[in-house]
């Protein structure tokens, strides 16, 4: 069996150190990938709390914040551990790449990432400053940080996913559900200005529906402004013209609703390909999110997070009945378009109830119930395509239509 690209490209550079060696990869330990998964929890935590800082406090302007410190403590104590685990099976002098476990592999790519990625990330403040909020996110060295943490954290899950077996147990299969909800709530951090459960959460409200009313609007529902533009028109008249605060600030919330949907069903189906989830798998993953999220305003947005927790708890209900009858495809569809309506319901529920109320009229939020269903269809499809028609069903099918059109030609 020819090895992987990196393997074979760091057998190469490293070759007086390292060399490919024979025979099968062995598997880490689930203690090894929950020690894993637990600095990688760490780590995360770590980034969410400096989202704290960057989202509720000014004038951060020091590259040595706690919160740093502590992030970069985490990937440092990552990078630690998955090398005591690659030497533990190491015997002799030069290593050997097919003794480094199966999933582990990532952390060729990883940690040389992470370990460029920080230097980059000091030097990208020296050079631009601390972009405020609504940038910090998205510089480059910000970037590499999230994708080289992101894989990381995914090396429990692909070691589980070589192992053998469809149906384990939840205290098996955890290491991996959880490495699985670390890696989805990074790819959301990214994005977690859009979230409907941090800065989106307030669009829907009627306080905030009430507070842009104060304003000119084009477009807002009773805003009673002439429209003399259309829509096309009014949105590039900035500066002379009402702004549209009510259009872009639903859009944002809209955008965030089905950024939402499709990262929930995609990864809970991703895990659904391979495994017959246990129960409170969907559970976990969303709680776990829904606590992480209200981290980023300080709990201001407590409210929202019994939101993921019923959604995660209908969610498992959904797979655990619908499985029993109906094979993990058909499951993963009926819990695809079932389970984001149910979600987003619950939520516009806890905002009329237990929230500012709700603002929006049901254009908007019985379009976003079945909007989400849509979105988690169309995720399902690629979770789960459906089966094309083998080649040679094809043509064998070709070949007995063309016999069916000969015996048509000489009258048989």
């Amino acid at each position: 069996m020819k090895p992987p690209f990196g393997f074979a490209l760091v057998a190469r550079v490293a070759s007086p150190l390292v060399k490919l060696g024979d025979g099968p990869r062995p598997f880490s330990t689930l203690r090894e990938d929950a020690i894993l998964t637990a600095l990688a929890g760490w780590t995360l935590i770590s980034l969410f709390w400096d989202g704290i800082t960057h989202n509720n406090e000014t004038g951060q302007d020091s590259f040595w914040s706690a919160a740093h410190i502590s992030m970069y403590l985490g990937l440092a104590a990552i990078g630690v551990w998955i090398l005591i685990v690659l030497l533990r099976r190491q015997d002799r002098r030069p290593y050997q790449l097919n003794k480094i476990p199966i999933g582990y592999g990532l952390a060729l790519l990883a940690l040389p990432m992470a370990a460029l990625a920080g230097p980059a990330d000091f030097i990208w403040h020296e050079l631009y400053g601390f972009e405020n909020q609504t940038d910090s996110a998205y510089s480059a060295s910000h970037q590499f940080l999230f994708l080289s943490g992101a894989l990381l954290a995914a090396i429990p899950l692909a070691a589980a996913w070589q192992r053998r077996g469809v149906a384990p147990t939840f205290q098996r299969l955890f290491p991996a559900i959880a490495a699985a909800t670390l890696v989805l709530a990074v790819g959301l951090f990214v994005a977690h200005l859009l979230s409907p459960f941090y800065a989106g959460g307030f669009v829907p409200t009627d306080a905030f529906q009430n507070d842009i009313t104060r304003y000119p609007d084009g477009y807002a529902p009773g805003s009673n402004v002439d429209h003399v533009d259309a829509m096309a028109q009014a949105l590039v008249h900035y500066g002379d013209r009402p702004w549209p605060y009510y259009f872009y600030s639903t859009m944002a919330a809209v955008a965030g609703i089905l950024i939402w949907s499709a990262a929930l069903v995609g990864m809970t189906l991703y895990l659904l390909r391979r495994w017959r989830l246990p129960l409170g798998t969907v559970t976990f993953m969303w709680s776990a999110l829904g606590f992480l999220f209200a981290m980023i305003d300080e709990y201001r947005s407590w409210e929202l997070i019994p939101v993921l927790i019923l959604g995660g708890i209908a969610g498992d209900l959904i797979l655990h009945r619908v499985g029993r009858f109906a094979p993990r495809p058909s499951a993963g569809r009926i819990f695809a378009i079932a389970a984001p309506p149910i979600l987003w319901a619950l939520y516009f529920l806890d905002i009329e109830v237990l929230g500012d109320g709700l603002g929006w009229e049901p254009t908007i939020w019985v379009g976003m119930l079945t909007s989400s269903a849509g979105v988690g269809f169309a995720v399902s499809l690629l979770a789960f395509p459906s089966r094309a028609p083998d080649r040679l069903d094809e043509e064998a099918r070709d070949v007995a239509v063309e016999a069916d059109e000969r015996r048509e030609a000489v009258g048989v």
